[in-house]
């Protein structure tokens, strides 16, 4: 029996050889013809399900290349192996497309399209550095201009509260420490 394994977007994975004997005793032709049936029919994977395994062999193993189960096992060992086939086939499908997307994007990262991509970002980039720049000199000019305000304002009102404290007398008006200049 042939089992061909797809996935469930139909994607064909591979192909298992079944072959099933109901025998009293185990022979080693069964293998040798299973392995040549395989061969002639280019399968991935060969599986004997028999109700006479070769000695020591219970539940499903491998033997000379070939799988081999009891048949109460014969489901679980498809579901295995048919994962197996898959993983496999999605393994090869992931390299082969790596192969073809890296060709793909060396091809980009060389293109004339990326050069002129990063040309515009760093083009862009240093625009808003010398808007950030700019923004930075016109605000410390702001800055510098307030400064001297405040400065010025400070020392008008410290000089018009001296004044009339000079005139009121420091009973009258007492120092004000935050009006007082510094080191006073």
């Amino acid at each position: 029996m042939l089992q061909v394994v797809r996935t469930n977007q139909e994607v064909d994975c591979g192909k298992n050889l079944w072959e099933a004997k109901r025998a009293k005793n185990w022979s080693k032709s069964w293998v040798e013809k299973l392995k040549k049936n395989q061969r002639e029919a280019t399968e991935e994977l060969a599986v004997l399900v028999t109700t006479s395994p070769l000695g020591g062999l219970r539940g499903f193993d491998q033997y000379e290349g070939i799988w081999v189960c009891e048949p109460q096992f014969a489901v679980a060992t498809a579901k295995a192996l048919r994962q197996c086939l898959i993983e496999t086939a999605m393994q090869r499908a992931q390299v082969s497309g790596r192969k073809d997307k890296k060709a793909l994007l060396y091809d980009y990262l060389c293109s004339v399209d990326f050069r002129q991509y990063i040309k515009g970002l760093i083009e862009t980039f240093i625009l808003q550095q010398k808007q950030i720049e700019a923004e930075q000199r016109s605000f410390q000019k702001q800055w510098r201009e307030r400064r001297k305000q405040i400065k010025n304002a400070i020392e008008c009102t410290v000089s018009i509260y001296g004044d009339i404290q000079a005139i009121a007398g420091r009973e009258a008006l007492p120092e004000i420490k935050t009006l007082e200049l510094p080191g006073g």
